[in-house]
């Protein structure tokens, strides 16, 4: 809703009296908006007093539309490539530590460049809730990277010290200077083991998240535009201009 208010400072009603036609509102077709269309108008008489004087006002409230095609060819398009381009990651190897780092900051950044095109406005709108989500989406697609890369590290990294120590933690006293053969080889064959169970359960993640960010993604869109086209949307055109 826009309100368009003219109201005189200097003169009181006595001296001015400002009122509509009966028409008041001429439209002109060669004139297009951008990124709204012309909704309903309303004329209104809005007097003030000030200091025991009256001040005569007339107000015009004109309710503009989104166009919806402008937003969604510039902003909703590009953002759920950039969130399906994220997903990309969980098909990497998790020893391609850099390209996968590469690609999660990339879509982080190119989110955060997205909303510098969004109006400035101060309220919240809808296309903030969709470029929160959608960030949020890519963000978390970076944090699972991270996990998995820990989950298949972590144990390799512990249990190979504790090798080196001579098959004892740092705060034990092996019991002989050189272990036996056939320990060494045992205990090395343990850490293997190990390892390739951490790398299995970090490759189980990625296949867990091939599925379970896709399907969130999809709930979120389905909630977002049923609640933002229909149920909004509806309680807006049944309002008065």
């Amino acid at each position: 809703m826009c309100p368009l208010t003219i109201e005189s400072y200097g003169y009181t009603s006595e001296t001015l009296e400002l009122q509509w036609y009966k028409e008041p509102v001429e439209e002109k077709d060669d004139i297009i908006l951008s990124h709204f269309s012309l909704g309903c108008e309303e004329t209104i008489k809005c007097d003030k007093v000030y200091a025991g004087l009256k001040f005569s006002c007339v107000q015009m409230n004109i309710k503009l539309d989104r166009l919806y095609d402008y937003y969604l060819i510039q902003t909703y398009i590009p953002t759920t490539l950039i969130v399906i381009l994220s997903w990309v990651s969980f098909w990497i190897s998790i020893d391609a530590t850099p390209a996968r780092i590469s690609l999660g900051l990339l879509t982080v950044l190119t989110m955060t460049t997205q909303n510098t095109g969004l109006p400035q406005v101060s309220y919240f709108k809808a296309i903030d809730v969709w470029m929160v989500s959608c960030m949020f989406f890519v963000f978390a697609a970076l944090i699972e990277f991270a996990y998995v890369n820990v989950l298949s590290r972590v144990r390799l990294r512990r249990q190979t010290s504790v090798a080196d120590n001579g098959g004892y933690d740092n705060d034990q006293s092996p019991r002989k200077s050189v272990p036996p053969k056939n320990e060494y080889h045992g205990c090395r064959f343990n850490i293997c083991f190990q390892n390739m169970a951490n790398r299995e359960k970090a490759r189980n993640v990625d296949r867990i998240s091939r599925i379970m960010f896709p399907l969130f993604f999809i709930l979120f869109n389905l909630f977002y535009w049923i609640i933002y086209l229909f149920v909004l949307k509806t309680k807006a055109d049944i309002q008065p201009c």
